[in-house]
């Protein structure tokens, strides 16, 4: 018996990268980047480019330039995907050589996706995976923002030491500790509007998959909105790196917020890119979000047992329960924090003698 000629080939084979060419220019600190694709389906969906330095990375947009090679219908033709992308300033960028690699996401219409991290394209002969970037301290416009930044960074930096210099946090601790669950339970919602953990999905994109409290569910598009402000601010964790966190505002609409986010990956052979991209963000009232900064340390300690919880695959009724618990930790230390820090008119007093 032979196979019917007439029998549908499905497509399960991503773009592929052909070629990657980057050039750096250290006068306007710039990385132009372009890249050139074999698809031999539908067509090419996105390409995005991460632009990796230490610890950070910036993501690009790439768009279609044109397409080279065989016009045969037999042969595959090559697609030109480029971007500019303008680096992050940074005054030790300025005064220090930089290595830049990247990391590259690509997807075709047939929805078939593909992560290149730094080891894929390193076995990917002949193509150039780093920039390197000079210092051009001697610039005049950079010794003059420089000048600026480092004025500026002095002014912020006596900012914030004064404002979280000079706390007892064991004290706070312990005060916490002697707060009555009623008193805690009433005051809960003035401080930790809620903690959501969310899940990139590779088809839907960030999704909320866990939240507390589950009023939460009645704020969908809210909650779509933090998952979606979570990745785009913390970005996906880089093949070297095993967590993030960060600070960044965001509105309820009813409520302006500080969210505490904390992004990390799990291990997923089945997954492409053989990982799966998750969030933890823990949303706070505006005015008590400098406050809560204080005690950085201690809630992201918090945010890793959510992590190792995730990790274990634990049932999502204890996760729910472990991120009460954390709600309820935010609301006494904050409580604690207030009686002995804080004046009737609700301003910290000062540390500084």
């Amino acid at each position: 018996k032979t196979l019917s000629s007439e029998m549908p080939i499905e497509d399960r084979i991503p773009p592929r990268i052909y070629d990657i060419d980057l050039n750096g220019s250290e006068t306007d600190r710039t990385i132009k980047i372009e890249i050139k694709l074999i698809e031999t389906g539908l067509g090419i969906n996105f390409v995005t480019v991460g632009l990796i330095q230490g610890n950070s990375i910036q993501w690009v947009n790439l768009t279609r330039q044109g397409g080279m090679g065989s016009q045969q219908p037999s042969e595959p033709r090559i697609k030109v995907y480029s971007a500019l992308l303008t680096l992050d300033f940074d005054l030790m960028d300025m005064i220090i050589p930089q290595t830049y690699s990247i990391q590259v996401i690509v997807s075709d219409l047939t929805g078939n996706e593909k992560i290149y991290g730094l080891e894929d394209l390193q076995s990917i002969q002949g193509i150039q995976i780093t920039v390197n970037m000079n210092p051009i301290i001697f610039h005049p416009v950079i010794l003059i923002l420089g000048g600026l930044v480092l004025v500026t960074g002095i002014v912020i930096g006596i900012r914030i030491t004064s404002k979280t210099v000079g706390y007892d946090i064991q004290r706070i601790i312990s005060e916490s500790e002697r707060i009555s669950r009623e008193e805690m339970l009433i005051q809960m919602d003035e401080y930790a509007l809620g903690v959501t953990i969310n899940f990139f999905d590779q088809v839907q994109g960030p999704v909320p998959v866990i939240w507390e409290p589950p009023l939460l569910e009645d704020q969908q598009q809210v909650m779509l909105d933090l998952s979606d402000k979570s990745f785009s601010t913390l970005e996906f964790v880089g093949t070297e790196e095993a967590e993030r966190s960060g600070i960044f505002d965001f509105s309820t609409g009813s409520y302006e917020c500080t969210a505490l986010g904390y992004s990390f990956a799990v291990i997923n052979p089945e997954a492409r890119g053989g990982k799966e991209n998750l969030t933890v963000v823990l949303l706070l009232r505006k005015e008590w979000g400098d406050n809560l900064l204080t005690f950085q340390d201690e809630l992201i300690e918090k945010l890793r047992e959510i992590r190792e919880m995730v990790e274990k695959q634990q049932p999502s009724s204890q996760i729910e329960l472990k991120a009460r618990n954390l709600r309820e930790f935010v609301s006494r230390l904050m409580l604690a924090f207030n009686k002995l820090y804080v004046s009737k008119d609700q301003k910290p007093e000062s540390q500084e003698e």
